[in-house]
């Protein structure tokens, strides 16, 4: 990640939310962090368990760099169980049941929802099909139901946001530069296109009418070249991220970085400086897969 400034900034107070966590679905292994200029740095953690590095630069600098590189060794293939058994605490997964400025349904997406809860009672037994993609899916799952729970049903919740996901795939166009940082939910899917951030601020704001728990979630994928966002699903006590930009369980081929109710809780960089400057920021991934992990 850099910020570069057009003028020298000083008294800079940084926060930075940028290395993966080590959970039960990946085991990060950090070789190097590097930062200009070589500023104060602390680690922490904030109240939904993502890793922080917090730090303050007082001299003055026009430029501010933070690169990390590691290794990430990923399994499960797509499921990730969250017991909290590091903490001890239970998890209240009501706080990701309802919306949040980004993700309140208007009323545009209401009636979508409305339109989808309507084709769902019709469709529901071509879901079961085993050629329809939902099916599909629900199957690839099963199999870890099986092998975790010793449950081959998956529950209602589950099966009703793979429909949504691939609806939302089909429905909407990825398209960047049409969409920023603030745009809700509902102005994106007004639009009918957007990048990673919008398809999953939909997906939220359509499973939360539902009061159906489930977070926002940061990450990089192999091949992207940038950052990447999905969404998890609160079902059975754990959860199952989904990525409704590709359509897709989130696999092996993904690296979480952090989660929260919506985008601004994962924000890469959040600060303060002194100076009268105009900054850019640029955050760019590189992923590749070695001896079977991923770096």
């Amino acid at each position: 990640m850099r910020l570069s400034f057009d003028g020298p900034a000083a008294q800079h107070r940084f926060t930075l939310k940028c290395i993966p966590v080590s959970d039960e679905k990946q085991n990060i292994a950090l070789t190097r962090k590097d930062i200009f200029p070589n500023s104060y740095i602390s680690e922490s953690n904030d109240s939904f368990g993502n890793s922080l590095i917090y730090g303050y630069e007082e001299s003055e600098h026009k430029c501010f760099f933070f690169d990390i590189r590691g290794e990430a060794v990923c399994g499960r293939e797509g499921i990730e169980l969250q017991k909290d058994l590091a903490s001890g605490a239970k998890l209240d997964e009501s706080v990701f049941k309802y919306p949040t400025k980004c993700t309140e349904a208007g009323k545009a997406l209401r009636e979508y929802s409305r339109r989808l809860n309507e084709q769902y009672e019709t469709e529901r037994s071509s879901i079961d099909h085993e050629s329809s993609k939902e099916s599909q899916i629900a199957n690839f799952t099963k199999e870890y139901y099986r092998t975790l729970f010793k449950n081959e049903d998956i529950s209602e919740n589950l099966r009703y946001s793979i429909y949504i996901m691939n609806k939302i795939y089909q429905d909407f166009k990825y398209q960047g530069g049409v969409t920023g940082i603030g745009t809700t939910a509902e102005e994106a899917f007004r639009k009918q296109e957007g990048v990673c951030q919008d398809y999953a601020h939909i997906m939220l704001a359509l499973l939360r009418l539902k009061r159906i728990p489930c977070r926002y979630v940061t990450g990089m994928m192999i091949g992207e070249g940038e950052s990447h966002a999905w969404i998890e699903v609160y079902t059975d006590g754990f959860w199952l991220p989904l990525d409704p930009t590709n359509g897709i369980v989130v696999t092996d081929q993904h690296i979480k970085i952090a989660h929260g109710r919506d985008y601004s809780d994962c924000l890469v960089n959040q600060g303060v400086f002194v100076g009268k400057v105009r900054q850019s920021q640029d955050i760019s991934v590189y992923v590749k897969e070695v001896n079977g992990s991923t770096k």
